[in-house]
């Protein structure tokens, strides 16, 4: 059964603008996903879906040649990672999909290896990658909520005090082709499992200060390789 990587890669972005290309200790941010993905050796195909020449580009001199471009109709702010998936997986009627986006830069190769270990241990339809929340979620209220209230309602403990919460944090999904079709959505809801990553492997790159964050992480991970 073939291992299929899709890297979606829209040219566009409104608060970073070709936030995929930006850079990022030097290298443009899609550079790491692609780079961890054929270093992982475990792809048969490995798929940039593009809207962008630039990307696309830059993809095929890194070794990952882009046949064709995105269609435009995949390649709004509404589109969905669903739309773009299936548009990919459409002719394949079995095998398995790592869904890898550019804006996780920190993801590690041995996350690609060992989520992928547990999806066929578990004979899972998905695996997920997740990381703990920063702050309990009992300290949080939505804007139109009356802080008054939200504030005499408040239990004040010490965040260690609460149980401790888990989020989807967008760096690595697996699935299974039959299990996508028949959801339609890489959220499969049945038969699925979560895939542990720390938080410092769990950036998503969004913002400046995301970015910021994370080449200061990466710089941090080179440091202390090169004293090893």
């Amino acid at each position: 059964m073939k291992n299929i990587c899709i890297i979606p890669a829209r040219g566009g972005s409104k608060r970073i603008p070709n936030k995929n290309l930006a850079s990022l200790c030097g290298r443009p941010l899609i550079y790491y996903t692609l780079q961890a993905a054929k270093e992982s050796k475990i792809f048969d195909k490995i798929i940039v879906s593009t809207d962008s020449q630039d990307i696309a580009h830059f993809s095929n001199s890194c070794g990952v040649l882009v046949n064709e471009l995105r269609p435009l109709h995949l390649s709004c702010d509404n589109s969905t990672a669903a739309n773009v998936i299936q548009h990919h997986i459409e002719n394949i009627p079995t095998g398995n999909i790592c869904y890898l986006q550019p804006t996780s830069p920190l993801r590690s190769i041995e996350d690609i290896l060992a989520s992928y270990r547990k999806f066929k241990k578990g004979n899972y339809n998905s695996v997920i990658g997740v990381t703990s929340c920063e702050i309990p979620n009992e300290w949080t209220y939505q804007k139109e909520d009356n802080f008054d209230s939200f504030l005499a309602t408040l239990n004040v403990k010490r965040s260690q005090d609460y149980t401790e919460r888990f989020r989807i944090n967008g760096a690595i999904y697996w699935f299974k082709v039959e299990a996508f079709k028949s959801a339609t959505t890489h959220l499969i809801p049945y038969k699925s499992h979560p895939f542990f990553m720390p938080l410092e492997r769990s950036i998503d790159i969004d913002t400046e200060l995301d970015l910021l964050i994370a080449e200061t992480l990466m710089k941090e991970n080179l440091l202390q390789s090169s004293m090893r």
